[in-house]
C-alpha cells in the first residue's frame, strides 16, 4: 500500500480563540509534580513552539508532532512561536482558582518570551495563592523577571543549561552563552526560587570527560537545587538524529 501525506492543517493563529481545557473531565487526585508542594496539580500551556535552533532538542509532544508536520511541508523550516495573551492566561488562572487548584506547572518550551507580557502575566496571578513552575531560557531571566515571579508565586524554573562548555554549546547551536546560565542561576537563587538545571551527557563530540567533571563542580558551586543528567538521544526528526546516523554513531 502507498503511505498517503495529506497536507498539513494550518497553525491556529489566535490562541486565544480556543477554550480552556475541561478540566472537569480529569481525576485530578492522580496528578502532582514534585517539585510543587502543594494539590490538586494542573499543567497549563501558554504558547507553543520555540523560535530557537538546538540540534538535539525535542519540545513537549504536542509542539514537536506540529513542528515535524510543518517542516515536512516547509522546506524543514520551524514553525513561528505563537503566544496566548497575558489577559487570556490571567483568566485560566482565575478559572484554576476558582476550580480548586492549587499548583501549576507551564509547560511551554520557553515560557519567559518577552519581558512585558511575563510582567503582565505575573501581575495578573500574584495574589492568587497559587504555586507555579515554568521551563525557561537562561538569557531571558533578570533581575526584574525573577522578582515579579517571586512575587507571583512561582517556586520553580527549569533551565536548559545543557554544558557548561562554550565549545560544547555552539556545536550544538544552543545560541547561549555560558555566563547567562550562571548569571541566571545567581538571580533566581538569589529571590529564593527553586533552580533545576539541565545537563547532557553525550551532547556533542566535543564533549570531554573533563567537561562532564567541571559541569557537575560548578553545579555543586552555584548551588543548583535540582540537576537532572540526561543522556543525549537522537530522535528521530532532530538535527541529532540526523548527525548520529551521517557519522555512524
Amino acid at each position: 500500500d502507498t503511505a498517503i501525506d495529506n497536507p498539513m492543517r494550518p497553525l491556529v493563529e489566535d490562541l486565544d480563540a480556543l477554550p480552556l481545557p475541561a478540566r472537569h473531565l480529569l481525576k485530578r487526585d492522580l496528578y502532582y509534580n514534585p517539585k510543587l508542594t502543594k494539590r490538586p496539580f494542573t499543567a497549563l500551556q501558554t504558547s507553543r513552539n520555540c523560535s530557537y535552533r538546538c540540534l538535539f532538542c525535542v519540545p513537549n509532544s504536542y509542539n514537536f508532532a506540529r513542528e515535524l508536520e510543518f517542516r515536512r511541508h516547509n522546506q524543514n523550516k520551524k514553525p513561528p512561536v505563537r503566544k496566548r495573551s497575558a489577559d487570556n492566561v490571567i483568566q485560566e488562572f482565575r478559572l484554576l482558582k476558582e476550580e480548586g487548584y492549587r499548583s501549576v506547572s507551564i509547560i511551554d518550551d520557553q515560557f519567559l518570551w518577552d519581558e512585558a507580557r511575563t510582567i503582565s502575566i505575573c501581575n495578573g496571578i500574584t495574589g492568587l495563592g497559587i504555586e507555579w513552575g515554568c521551563l525557561a531560557r537562561a538569557d531571558h531571566v533578570n533581575e526584574n523577571v525573577a522578582k515579579h515571579l517571586a512575587k507571583a508565586g512561582c517556586r520553580y524554573v527549569d533551565l536548559g543549561v545543557e554544558s557548561f562548555s562554550q565549545l560544547v554549546l555552539d556545536d550544538v547551536r544552543k545560541d547561549l552563552k555560558v555566563e547567562k546560565s550562571i548569571e541566571a542561576i545567581s538571580i533566581l537563587k538569589e529571590y529564593k526560587i527553586l533552580v533545576k538545571i539541565n545537563l547532557v551527557l553525550g551532547i556533542s563530540p566535543l564533549q570531554t570527560r573533563a567537561d562532564i567533571k567541571e559541569d557537575i563542580r560548578l553545579a555543586r558551586k552555584l548551588n543548583v537545587d535540582v540537576v537532572m543528567f540526561t543522556l543525549a538521544t537522537p530522535f528521530p526528526g532532530t538535527d541529532f538524529y540526523q548527525r548520529a546516523k551521517e557519522n555512524n554513531w
